[in-house]
């Protein structure tokens, strides 16, 4: 099995420090060695054959391939869901597929904001998981965690009067732009949740266990899967709510992932401990979050403003061809996951 990091570890940080090492969080990440060559003399390098090897820790006897798998099934997973996400829509006709279809897009417009909190919690976990520093790790979740929230409280306070005039943007008519309201509304009330989850996935795989949240996408999926049927279709004694359905069930199974992460994280059942460093708001680590961050939620950004506009262009030729071109898309999807092995 993968061994717990930070368990039995939590005086491993000021041992270091009696010795005299530096603190891997004293440093900024950007602040690397090859950073670093512009204010000292480059080292010279060793002969590889005087180099000892790494020692074992949590990743290091992980082959790429071990830590490539999980993640290429998670995302197949996710498309495949997704894909009968919209095939379950399409029963209720065109109307539906281009409101689910926009309605998403606009969504992840909304979340590129918060893409910036698990690119620096990645590049900061990951490190102190190197550095054998269990409280670094621990920190940087939980301000990671918080940064998520207060961005997910923010962007639904602002999202939600704003969900009809969203769609409005696409050019769309009338019914389209009523069910992608709905759609996006309530896909905006599990944002915290959803950023609760999300967390806690690239925490774990940044120390080195990419099947447990493989594990758990799964089990949730499942579960949205069987919630789109009783809330779109109107199953055990439910109202049929379509669109909207289908938007509460995603909502659904993103709270009942963040809470079992946090349930597995407090019966210490991840690869990551807690340990007593508290909940206080550390001003620093989170800054050094959000610099990293930033240029993939503006790269995010971006690429969701090109898809607003790619299909603004098309809402003249009318409801069908947008659904039409949603699906394709889903379709297309299914390309991508080979690529997962390659950014892993």
């Amino acid at each position: 099995g993968i061994p717990r990091f930070g368990a039995g570890s939590q005086t491993l940080k000021s041992t270091r420090a009696s010795e005299g090492q530096d603190l891997p969080d004293d440093r900024p990440e950007l602040g690397s060695e090859i950073v670093d060559l512009r204010e000292r003399a480059p080292e010279p390098i060793p002969d590889p054959a005087s180099v000892a090897a790494p020692g074992p820790g949590p990743a290091s006897a992980l082959g790429g391939w071990e830590l490539a798998w999980p993640t290429i099934v998670s995302f197949g997973a996710y498309t495949l869901v997704r894909a009968v996400d919209f095939a379950m829509v399409g029963s209720l006709g065109p109307d539906a597929l281009a409101a689910v279809g926009l309605g998403g897009q606009v969504y992840w417009l909304d979340q590129s904001i918060a893409m910036l909190v698990p690119t620096g919690l990645t590049a900061i976990l990951a490190r102190a998981v190197g550095a054998q520093d269990p409280e670094l790790a621990d920190r940087a979740l939980r301000q990671s965690l918080l940064l998520a929230s207060g961005i997910g409280v923010l962007t639904t306070l602002g999202g939600l009067p704003l969900s009809e005039l969203s769609i409005e943007l696409y050019g769309v008519e009338p019914a389209v732009v009523a069910l992608g309201g709905q759609y996006v509304w309530w896909l905006l009330i599990g944002t915290v949740p959803f950023a609760h989850g999300m967390m806690f996935g690239t925490a774990i795989r940044a120390a080195g266990d990419a099947r447990t949240p493989l594990y758990v996408g799964i089990a949730v999926n499942v579960v949205n899967v069987f919630l789109n049927w009783v809330l779109i279709y109107g199953k055990l004694g439910v109202p049929a709510l379509g669109v909207a359905g289908a938007a509460i069930a995603s909502s659904l199974a993103m709270a009942i992932q963040a809470l079992l992460f946090f349930w597995m994280w407090g019966r210490r059942h991840l690869i990551l401990q807690p340990q007593r460093t508290g909940w206080k708001l550390d001003r620093d680590l989170v800054r050094r979050i959000s610099v990293i961050g930033y240029p993939a939620s503006i790269e995010q950004g971006l690429f969701q403003v090109g898809l607003l506009a790619f299909q603004r262009i098309m809402s003249p030729y009318g409801t069908a061809v947008i659904a039409a071109y949603n699906v394709g898309v889903q379709v297309l999807s299914f390309s991508f996951i080979p690529g997962c092995l390659l950014y892993t």
